[in-house]
């Protein structure tokens, strides 16, 4: 005969139930923890490898408390001298976070970066990931202004990418000054984040920061657009234009704030 279903019946089933699987999950978390810290502290010191020169002790990883600084590693000679600072910095981006790993020798000279984690957008902003990229390798060895051409300093803005490239300025800027004498000052002129006033000098009203976004925006769609329609009279076809249309229909989209006119006035 079977069993007669009652609410008692249910509640014990599904109790079990979640038993089994909380079970099944503390057991897949243990057995897979250390291989998930392993790997990722051999990808922090991959990293910190590359941004710093060859040689030298690396200390433990060093808490800070100053703005966009996750921590920072110290690298000494023989004789315990600082030959460089591994700092890890991130900011906001387009499309979220950009968490860098930069390289800082004691005169604040920017040794190298590498990128950790982004959500920028594939083919425009993500391309600040390409470590071989003019981007990229314009950071080795860095010293001069550290803004965007744009906005007046040394760092070429990856085509149709402004946001991302003052986001990734910015990160970096934060690790300079993170051992700078005149850090706060450095700083001053960023912002608060890459999608309002970075590297726009001091304070500016709202309606202006919204203007500065959608001048940006709108740029970087041109300059987009231009890139699509030379490519499609090159191949001779309409499939590259189409497809650029939607290319920029999904960068329209993802604009980082919404269009009031009203605000303008």
């Amino acid at each position: 005969m079977a069993a007669k279903s009652s609410l008692i019946n249910m509640a014990l089933c599904l109790t079990a139930v979640c038993l089994v699987c909380a079970a099944l999950l503390g057991f897949v978390y243990v057995v897979t923890e250390e291989p998930i810290q392993a790997a990722a502290a051999a990808e922090a010191q991959a990293s910190i490898a590359k941004v710093l020169p060859a040689g030298g002790e690396i200390s433990e990883e060093v808490s800070s408390e100053a703005e966009g600084i996750e921590g920072y590693f110290v690298q000494t000679d023989g004789e315990g001298a600082v030959t460089a600072y591994a700092v890890k910095t991130t900011t906001g981006g387009f499309g979220g976070p950009i968490t860098l790993m930069v390289g800082v020798l004691p005169d604040c000279t920017v040794f190298n970066t590498s990128v950790l984690s982004h959500s920028e957008t594939p083919g425009l902003g993500a391309k600040c990931s390409e470590e071989n990229s003019a981007f990229r390798e314009q950071w080795k060895g860095f010293s001069g202004a550290l803004s965007v051409k744009k906005d007046g300093g040394d760092v070429d803005a990856i085509t149709a990418s402004t946001i991302t490239s003052r986001a990734y300025t910015k990160a970096v800027a934060q690790a300079v000054a993170l051992h700078h004498p005149q850090g706060d000052q450095m700083l001053g002129g960023l912002g608060d984040d890459a999608l309002g006033n970075a590297g726009v000098p001091g304070t500016i009203r709202h309606d202006a920061v919204v203007v500065f976004k959608l001048a940006d925006v709108f740029q970087d769609l041109i300059l987009v657009h231009a890139q699509i329609v030379l490519s499609a009279f090159a191949v001779g076809g309409k499939n590259v234009s189409v497809g650029g249309v939607g290319i920029i229909h999904q960068i329209a989209h993802q604009l980082p704030i919404p269009f009031h006119p009203r605000k303008l006035h």
